[in-house]
């Protein structure tokens, strides 16, 4: 196991590794690939609005941030609230592999608060880290016990069954996973679609003017299109010492069941000796989550990415809702940028 005083040195080797593993995995995976463009941000204007209570706040202003920069900002194409309506006759499938409609995992009874979390696809970042945190936050008690959360996952439900695996997510009666291989509910739901992403009847007509989707990926990565990615990573390695017991609890739980599950680099409980329970987030600690899960990805992207390149950016949201009232969203804007649990928590009590 590793010593507090190795550990430092461990986790800058393995990020070095993940990131050279990603750059040479993704080069051999576009060049085996036909993959067409993703959809979205061509030709068409955009809503940048803050995550917000519905309840509570109305009318946003329309204006493009820099694609560097940084905002509690989410990215959504509707000036209103999301509507049960326009997603409720869409088919998604349960690890079991049978269909539902997704209106029926949202109850319409006012005293029901339910969490949707549109996954980004199985094999990124965001959605690994949100149902990483829904995982933790439910442990603690953070959501009442009558609180649902469904997440739905952008793949096929094979996919589903991998990540639900990977994250132990079918030890949660909270949690309900569901696949969505056509990202049909983000699409109706307006969420960001990517970094120069095009209408699919327009790259079919003139397939000269989109690019590899790998390259559009790799260009949010690097915070193309892609506001706040850049801060996010940088907070990886920094770490929030004073950020609380819960800016680091989900971290080191994720890091421990990762290797308990096999996943590089293994880390054990003895690693943490002399940390205390109520210490906020260490430098380096969330950047190795990020390693271990990256490194996992990469490994089985077969299994676990999209068939189709147009969803390699597509992002997710968050709406909570009472009954089939939503009271709250945030639409994510780029990888690795998605709502505070904090924040979903607080609006879950107030309502």
């Amino acid at each position: 196991s590793l010593r507090p005083s190795e550990e430092n040195l461990m986790m800058m080797v393995v990020n070095i590794l993940a990131l050279l593993s990603v750059i040479t995995s993704c080069d051999s995976f576009s060049a085996s690939r036909r993959l067409s463009g993703v959809h979205g941000f061509g030709g068409r204007n955009y809503l940048f609005c803050r995550s917000r209570v519905v309840k509570e706040t109305s009318g946003q202003d329309m204006h493009m941030p820099s694609l560097l920069a940084d905002s509690s900002e989410g990215i959504n194409e509707n000036e209103i609230a999301p509507k049960v309506a326009a997603i409720s006759d869409i088919s998604v499938r349960k690890l079991d592999g049978k269909t539902v409609e997704l209106g029926t995992l949202i109850p319409n009874q006012p005293d029901k608060t339910t969490i949707l979390v549109c996954l980004s696809h199985f094999g990124d970042f965001n959605a690994w880290e949100v149902a990483q945190q829904y995982t933790t936050a439910i442990s603690l008690g953070d959501l009442d016990s009558d609180c649902r959360v469904v997440l739905v996952g952008i793949g096929s439900a094979e996919s589903a069954k991998i990540f639900s695996d990977s994250l132990d997510l079918a030890l949660s009666d909270q949690i309900e996973l569901v696949a969505d291989e056509a990202g049909a509910v983000s699409k109706a739901l307006g969420c960001y679609r990517g970094f120069l992403a095009i209408d699919k009847s327009h790259s079919e007509r003139w397939p000269a003017t989109d690019i590899n989707p790998y390259f559009k990926l790799f260009a949010m990565i690097f915070g193309l299109g892609s506001p706040g990615t850049i801060s996010k990573v940088i907070y990886g390695y920094i770490g929030n010492e004073k950020g609380g017991m819960r800016s680091r609890k989900w971290v080191v739980d994720s890091l421990l069941l990762g290797s308990e599950k096999g996943r590089f680099p293994k880390i054990t409980e003895e690693a943490f000796d002399g940390i205390s329970d109520t210490s906020g987030l260490r430098p380096f600690e969330l950047a190795t989550l990020r390693a271990q899960t990256g490194i996992y990805i990469v490994l089985n992207w077969a299994k676990l990415g999209p068939k189709d390149g147009d969803l390699f950016t597509m992002m997710g949201g968050t709406f909570v809702f009472e009954g089939h009232d939503c009271v709250y969203n945030y639409y994510d804007k780029g990888i690795l940028t998605y709502a505070d649990m904090a924040e979903v928590v607080s609006v879950t009590k107030r309502n």
